[in-house]
C-alpha cells in the first residue's frame, strides 16, 4: 500500500512541477493561479480512491471491480463539477486551454491510478478464484 502511495505522490510531484513550470512557459497557458487547486483536487480523489479500493479489496474482493468502475464515475462527475465551479463553460479561446489542460493532468492521474490498481483487480478476476467460488 505504502508504494503505490508513494508511486501516486511522486506522479503529483512531477505533474504539478511540469504544469507549474514548463506549460506557462511553453505554451502560455492561463489560470495559472488554479494550479496547486486543480492538482490537490486531483491528488485527493486518486488517493481517496485507493484507499477505498483497498479496503473494499481486502472484505469483499470478488465485488472490488465493480467498487472500482463505481469510483472511477464518481471521479467523473466530480471532474465535472470541479470543472463547472471552475466557470472553464464560457467559450473563450483561454478558458478551452484552461479546460484542455485540466483534461491532460485528469487523465495521467487517472492512468496513474490503474497503474497501481490493476494488480488488484488482476489478482481478484484470476481464474482460481473463479474456481473456488464455483465450488
Amino acid at each position: 500500500m505504502w508504494k503505490s502511495v508513494i508511486k501516486l505522490l511522486l506522479l503529483a510531484m512531477v505533474s504539478f512541477a511540469v504544469h507549474s513550470y514548463v506549460l506557462p512557459h511553453l505554451f502560455e497557458v492561463g489560470a495559472v493561479n488554479t494550479i496547486p487547486v486543480q492538482h490537490l483536487f486531483l491528488g485527493i480523489q486518486v488517493i481517496i480512491i485507493v484507499a477505498v479500493f483497498r479496503i473494499i479489496h481486502n472484505i469483499y474482493p470478488e465485488k472490488s471491480s465493480f467498487v472500482f468502475l463505481g469510483l472511477l464515475l464518481l471521479k467523473m462527475i466530480f471532474g465535472f463539477i470541479f470543472v463547472k465551479k471552475m466557470g472553464w463553460y464560457s467559450g473563450d479561446a483561454e478558458v478551452f486551454v484552461a479546460k484542455a489542460v485540466f483534461l491532460a493532468f485528469y487523465m495521467v492521474y487517472l492512468i496513474g491510478l490503474l497503474a497501481v490498481s490493476i494488480p488488484f483487480l488482476l489478482i481478484s478476476g484470476s481464474p482460481q478464484n473463479n474456481e473456488s467460488n464455483d465450488r
